[in-house]
């Protein structure tokens, strides 16, 4: 079955109870296909958002300070003696504490720089507001992509609000991340049209 030709609340009970399958992990040929095109049909509502005037004005205020911290964090590192030998990824957990992944000896090394860095504001304060500010815009961009499936499917007496809260579901979800390397820093979010520099 396609979503083609499903409106209101057909739909909502449709997805539901694909959604509910597949966390079931039936693991059957038609759940996996059921389940691969809500992931695309939330995916394309994404990018829809994502390309829209105030999605991409906002995302280029976000890589330009992704690009102005990389570039001070990295010279910070340099003037220190220090240096990134992988890659080092920092997200921001519930508690809104900075949490770091990458080898060893580079958390090490970034945790020691970080406890001595006197700068003002801090990295781990621009480290926190930039990852915070990338979740806050992706949550918000799949907030308006579900509503967009939820309006595009409702029909005329669709319950929208039921088709909303289930498409919400299918979004990704994926927390932000901010990566960086010797040369260069990403920033990743679901939504992102660009990340790297």
């Amino acid at each position: 079955m396609s979503l083609s030709g499903i409106t209101g609340d057909g739909l909502a009970t449709y997805v539901a109870s694909m959604l509910s399958q597949a966390q079931q992990k039936t693991g059957t040929t038609d759940d996996a296909a059921a389940t691969a095109r809500a992931r695309a049909s939330a995916s394309s509502a994404l990018d829809t958002i994502a390309h829209s005037r105030q999605s991409v004005s906002a995302q280029a205020g976000l890589a330009k300070q992704r690009t102005q911290l990389t570039t001070d964090l990295q010279a910070a590192l340099s003037k220190a003696g220090l240096a990134v030998k992988g890659e080092l990824g920092f997200s921001v957990d519930a508690d809104g504490e900075v949490q770091v992944t990458g080898t060893k000896d580079d958390q090490q090394m970034i945790a020691s720089f970080l406890k001595k860095d006197t700068t003002k504001p801090g990295f781990t304060q621009r480290i926190t507001a930039l990852v915070q500010s990338a979740d806050k815009l992706s949550a918000s961009m799949r907030d308006n992509a579900a509503w967009v499936q939820a309006a595009r499917y409702a029909g005329r007496n669709g319950n929208m609000a039921a088709l909303y809260a289930t498409f919400a579901q299918t979004q990704d979800a994926t927390a932000a991340s901010y990566r960086i390397d010797a040369k260069s820093g990403s920033l990743t979010y679901p939504g992102v049209l660009s990340s790297r520099a």
